[in-house]
């Protein structure tokens, strides 16, 4: 209402929005829009039994003619876009699924065919309910004799619309499948005939019971004053007589002693027929005794869990697989848009329409007494062998440290593990350890000192001979001055005081060169 002209193509030029009705006035709008929003997403249905629909002698669901049979509102397919005057043409019906209707009453005994009346005539047209199929059939609707699979919708003799597809949507579960049958078997039907051999004994016992407590009487003629004193069967009521006789109970049988053997024969045939055990149920107080050890009850609890397993196993490949893969399929197809979400903890962006084709899935599902904590046990032994063997050790790095360990929490029921573990590429580089990095620059110091001083030595050991190789100089002129006998004592003086000053001129060169730390006294031959 009373947009100005730059709010009012702003918000046409939005993706999502219809115009469907405008008024202009002095430049100002005003109208009807329609603004869409797509949610549009995978949804998963549970088909109820009598709305399936399907040949009895046919393998698999994939086999056949296949169709979905459900009453829905006339105002439903209108919302999904079916013509009106086609769907308000259609003929209701006051009992749609006709005798099917009693399957869906005994699941909910509140309501049943005696409390439940369907009254169509006082509805609106668009609320009254019909039977539509949604029927997935192969034909030649081409005419060029290829059969192809075709979604029909259609309603009682109308057909309201068909479209070629490549798979039908629907995914079963059995719970003991029978071969080359697409029904199969389960606990209840198994078990039916036990089951009903118990209600007629648990009956006879409780009537027994009844006519025990409540016998009928034998009555002599004119024995009682007043019949209805008992027929009033009051605690405590009296009734009058003529005669103390007048009045017995009858005789009854006793209750037939086989009748509680035959009930432990029976309980014992349903658990031979359906594979579960009391044991699954809990233990009672008598079971770990000395002749039963604890290892032994475990044992049989798990052997009379191994039906449920196989039950389960069952669940998980023939239906979970099939139904998450065909989740994937739809994502894959459907999905034209970039979406976030979060996975373990961080937002992520993701792009279905560019996810790779996938033909299998994994599921794990844990089952029995003990068994994620052996599961998680078998990890943990693992782990330590992988890193006590040194020719194994090179082929398991962090990464396949952390997820060993981390695979070993999960089984253990540590379920937040990125709490306690951080991914290897995660984890900061190691820094140095200021001790070690301490004692690595002392250990250089000591190594530079000794360098040091192993130069000062070997330059102490050249000064050494140089003085010694002067002193050998000084004696043979020493000797060549004693051999010559004709110079004169005072000759001789002047020679040795001129040698004298040249070795303590040497030796006062090499004192300068050496440092103060590492001088030694340097002792003239003639000191």
């Amino acid at each position: 209402e009373d947009l100005n002209e730059d709010e009012f193509t702003a918000m046409l030029n939005q993706d999502n929005i219809e115009l469907l009705r405008m008024e202009e006035n002095l430049n100002r709008f005003s109208g009807i829009v329609l603004r869409s929003t797509d949610n549009s997403q995978v949804r998963i249905e549970v088909i109820p039994p009598e709305e399936f629909v399907i040949n009895p002698m046919s393998r698999s669901v994939d086999e056949g003619f296949v169709a979905h049979r459900r009453t829905m509102k006339k105002a439903d397919l209108i919302k999904m876009g079916f013509d009106v005057d086609t769907v308000i043409a259609l003929a209701g019906d006051e009992d749609p699924l006709g005798e099917n209707y009693t399957e869906r009453y005994y699941r909910h005994e509140q309501t049943g065919p005696q409390k439940l009346t369907p009254d169509e005539h006082h509805r609106q047209e668009q609320m009254k309910d019909i039977v539509v199929y949604e029927s997935y059939v192969e034909a030649d609707m081409e005419g060029d004799g290829v059969a192809r699979l075709y979604k029909v919708i259609s309603a009682g003799n109308t057909l309201l619309e068909y479209e070629q597809v490549d798979r039908q949507p629907f995914i079963i579960f059995t719970p003991i499948p029978v071969p080359h049958a697409f029904h199969g078997e389960s606990f209840g039907l198994k078990l039916v005939p036990t089951q009903n051999a118990r209600t007629a004994l648990m009956r006879s016992i409780l009537d027994h019971a009844s006519v025990t407590t409540n016998p009928r009487y034998l009555v002599q003629k004119g024995a009682l004053t007043n019949p209805r004193e008992l027929l009033d069967n009051r605690l405590g009521g009296i009734v009058n007589v003529t005669r103390v006789d007048g009045v017995a109970p009858l005789m009854q049988n006793q209750l037939n002693p086989f009748v509680f053997q035959s009930l432990m024969q029976l309980e014992e045939d349903a658990e031979n027929t359906s594979g579960v055990s009391k044991l699954s149920q809990g233990l009672n107080k008598d079971a770990v005794s000395k002749q039963n050890s604890a290892a032994m009850v475990e044992n049989l609890v798990n052997l009379s869990q191994q039906r449920s397993k196989i039950i389960a196993r069952n669940f998980a490949n023939n239906f979970l697989k099939p139904l998450f893969l065909e989740v994937y399929r739809l994502a894959i197809e459907n999905e034209d848009y970039n979406k976030i979400i979060q996975v373990a903890g961080t937002y992520v962006q993701i792009s279905p329409i560019d996810w790779a084709q996938r033909k299998d899935v994994e599921v794990s599902f844990r089952l029995g007494y003990g068994e994620t904590e052996r599961e998680a046990a078998k990890f943990q032994q693992l782990h330590a062998l992988l890193t006590q063997d040194p020719g194994i050790q090179p082929f398991y790095q962090p990464q396949n440290r952390y997820a060993m360990v981390r695979q070993a929490m999960l089984n253990a029921g540590v379920k937040d593990v990125d709490t306690y573990l951080t991914p290897p590429d995660q984890v900061p580089p190691p820094q140095p350890d200021p001790a070690a990095e301490m004692q690595m620059q002392l250990a250089m110091k000591q190594a530079e000192l000794e360098e040091r001083k192993v130069a000062l030595q070997e330059q102490e050991a050249k000064m050494k001979v140089e003085l010694e190789m002067a002193r050998l100089e000084l004696e043979k002129q020493r000797a060549e001055v004693d051999i010559a006998a004709q110079y004169s004592s005072e000759e001789r003086r002047d020679f040795d005081s001129e040698v004298r000053a040249d070795i303590a001129y040497k030796e006062l060169e090499i004192t300068r060169q050496t440092p103060d730390e590492n001088r030694t006294a340097i002792v003239s031959p003639n000191s």
